[in-house]
C-alpha cells in the first residue's frame, strides 16, 4: 500500500578498517544495528552505508593548538552525490537527513558538515579527529553529538574537546558530548544496544529553507 508517508535518511560512514571495495566489510556492528526488528520499528529509515576504497579523512597537525585535525578525502562527494540522488528516487524526508561515523567515518562527519551546509539535521562524530579549529565559526550551528573514550591512543580526544570549545567560542549551543572512562579506540556493544542517542538523533529536524 502506497502512502505519502517520508522517512528519514542515515549516512553512515565506515572506519579505515573497512576500506575496500567489497560491500561487506563496511557493515559493520553499528550499521547493522539499523537493521534489528525493534529499532526498525521505532526509528523508521532509510540507512546507505557506502564504502570508500580510500581514506574519507586525512590527518595533520592544527598550527593553533598542536593537536590532529582532519581534512576531507576526496571520495566523499561521491557518497554525497548518493544521498542526493536518492533524494530524487525515494520517499525521504529531507528535514532529516542524518550522518554518523566512527573514527575515520567520525572524522569524515564533520567534513560532510563542512561540505553540505544546511543539509544534515543531525550528527554523531563516534571517535574522530575534528577539523581544523578556524572552520568552528562554520559548524557552530550543526546539531552534533560527539562521543570520546578518554583511553583512546589513537585518535586522541583533546583534539575533540578542543574542537568544541572553539564551538562554544564561536557562539554555538548545539554540540553534545560524551566522554567514556576507560574506553579505548571501539564502540562499546552498550552504545550499540542503547536507544537514547537514537532518539536524540531522530528528534532532531532541520527547518528547510
Amino acid at each position: 500500500v502506497r502512502t505519502n508517508q517520508r522517512f528519514p535518511l542515515i549516512l553512515m560512514l565506515h572506519g579505515s578498517g573497512a576500506i575496500g571495495d567489497d560491500n561487506t566489510a563496511q557493515l559493520g556492528a553499528l550499521a547493522m544495528s539499523w537493521a534489528d526488528s525493534a529499532v526498525r520499528r521505532e526509528f523508521p529509515a532509510y540507512v546507505v552505508v557506502p564504502q570508500f576504497s580510500e581514506r574519507s579523512a586525512y590527518y595533520e597537525v592544527d598550527s593553533t593548538d598542536g593537536l590532529p585535525r582532519s581534512r576531507s578525502g576526496s571520495q566523499l562527494r561521491a557518497a554525497l552525490d548518493l544521498v542526493e540522488s536518492l533524494l530524487r528516487v525515494e520517499a525521504i524526508d529531507t528535514s532529516r537527513i542524518y550522518v554518523m561515523g566512527f573514527s575515520m567515518g567520525a572524522s569524515a562527519v564533520w567534513q560532510v558538515l563542512l561540505l553540505r551546509p544546511h543539509t544534515f539535521a543531525g550528527a554523531i562524530a563516534f571517535a574522530g579527529i575534528p577539523p581544523e579549529r578556524a572552520t568552528a565559526s562554520l559548524l557552530m550551528h550543526e546539531n552534533i553529538f560527539v562521543l570520546h573514550g578518554d583511553a583512546d591512543t589513537e585518535n586522541p580526544p583533546q583534539a575533540d574537546w578542543a574542537m568544541l570549545a572553539a564551538l562554544r567560542r564561536s557562539g554555538g549551543t548545539s554540540a553534545l558530548h560524551k566522554e567514556f572512562p576507560g574506553l579505548g579506540h571501539e564502540v562499546p556493544s552498550s552504545f550499540v544496544a542503547d536507544i537514547s542517542w537514537r532518539r536524540w538523533l531522530f528528534s532532531q529536524k532541520l527547518k528547510l529553507r
